[in-house]
C-alpha cells in the first residue's frame, strides 16, 4: 500500500503462518470444547512413567541449582556473594514454582490416575513447600463450586478454614 502500490489480498495463512489455519474464524466461535477437540486424544492420557519423570527432574533441576549456587559462592570471590545468592534465591523460586504447580494438579487429579498417589505426592510437595495441601484440595476441586471460579470472592470461596464457610457467607454482607 502507499503511493502507486496496490493492496494484496493476503490470507491469515500468508499474514501468521500455517498455525492460523488451525483456528476457526471468526474468533467467536473458539470454545473450550473446540479447543479440547483440537488437542489430540493421546495428550490427555496419565501416565505414571511421565508423571513421575516430571517430578524426578524438576526435583533434580531443584538440587542441581543449589549445588551449581553453592559451588559458584565457594569459587567466587565474596563481593560476589550477593549477585550469586539473588541469581538463586530467583532461579530457585521458579523451580519451586514449577513444583507447587505440579502439587496443585494432584489436587485436581491430574498427575496420575491413582487418587492415592495423587494426594501423597501432592501432600509431600506442599509440605516441603510449606502450603497446604488437603484445605486447598477440598475447596479449590470442590463440586459444588467450579474450580477456581471465586478466588477472590470471600463470600463464596474458603480456602483455610471450610468448617466456617457457611458461618462467614451469614456474617459478610453480600456483595452488590
Amino acid at each position: 500500500m502507499g503511493k502507486g502500490g496496490s493492496a494484496s489480498k493476503t490470507t491469515s495463512v500468508e499474514r501468521l503462518g500455517p498455525l492460523a489455519a488451525t483456528v476457526p474464524e471468526p474468533s467467536k466461535d473458539i470454545t473450550k470444547g473446540s479447543i479440547r477437540a483440537s488437542i489430540p486424544a493421546h495428550l490427555f492420557k496419565r501416565s505414571y512413567v511421565h508423571s513421575l519423570a516430571h517430578l524426578a527432574m524438576d526435583l533434580v533441576w531443584v538440587a542441581g541449582t543449589w549445588l551449581l549456587a553453592m559451588l559458584a559462592a565457594s569459587m567466587l570471590p565474596v563481593g560476589f556473594a550477593p549477585l550469586v545468592w539473588g541469581a538463586y534465591w530467583f532461579y530457585q523460586g521458579i523451580n519451586l514454582t514449577a513444583l507447587w504447580v505440579l502439587a496443585h494438579e494432584c489436587g485436581h487429579g491430574g498427575f496420575t490416575d491413582s487418587r492415592l498417589v495423587n494426594d501423597a505426592v501432592g501432600f509431600l510437595l506442599h509440605s516441603a513447600l510449606l502450603t497446604p495441601y488437603f484445605s486447598w484440595a477440598m475447596t479449590c476441586a470442590a463440586p459444588a463450586l467450579a474450580p477456581h471460579a471465586c478466588t477472590t470472592g470471600r463470600r463464596l470461596h474458603f480456602v483455610f478454614n471450610p468448617a466456617c464457610h457457611l458461618l462467614s457467607l451469614q456474617l459478610l454482607p453480600a456483595p452488590s
